[in-house]
């Protein structure tokens, strides 16, 4: 699927364009516009027609910010007290504010996300730590190629993990994953 955003008349727009080289035209609020509504050969099939509808409703979020802070898994403690990731879809890019406090039981700390990273190669973001309640610090988040788990290191090394596993353990920060 190839998704091409612009700007017609101060309105957003986007072409969705399948496989096979069809192409439907979405406003801001997902709806098919009737000028020009198709391209390729779906004028009369209502399938393909709703296939890229379904396809336009997966990929693109419509400026919407989606609350995944019930369904995130995250490890590394014995209690959560603040559970916040939230994520916007952009093309084939998503935005992803987290924001996880709670009592620490182990050296590692990761949480899960409802999509993939890019198989291409790791990706790796620079957030705010806390450790044993008072100790600030930088956090460096690095999801592994075609992983949906961030996993959270303090420090700037990724090779070992330096968390206390007692007191509060806090981590914050924005990532910005090609998938």
């Amino acid at each position: 699927m190839i998704l091409k955003q612009f700007d017609e008349f101060n309105g957003v727009w986007y072409d969705v364009t399948g496989v096979a080289g069809e192409t439907l035209r979405f406003d801001n609020n997902g709806q098919i516009q009737d000028s020009p509504i198709l391209w390729g050969d779906i004028s009369g099939n209502i399938q393909a027609q709703n296939d890229l509808k379904n396809e336009f409703s997966n990929y693109v979020a419509l400026n919407t910010w989606v609350d995944y802070s019930n369904t995130t898994t995250i490890t590394g403690f014995s209690s959560v007290t603040t559970k916040k990731v939230q994520y916007i879809i952009l093309g084939n890019v998503r935005i992803v504010h987290y924001q996880i406090i709670g009592t620490s039981n182990a050296t590692t700390f990761t949480f899960t996300l409802p999509f993939s990273g890019s198989s291409f190669a790791d990706q790796f973001f620079v957030g705010h730590a806390v450790n044993n309640t008072t100790t600030q610090n930088i956090v460096t988040a690095r999801i592994t190629a075609s992983s949906s788990t961030v996993d959270l290191f303090l420090g700037n090394n990724v090779t070992t993990n330096a968390w206390t596993a007692s007191g509060t353990k806090r981590a914050e920060g924005t990532l910005t994953i090609a998938i």
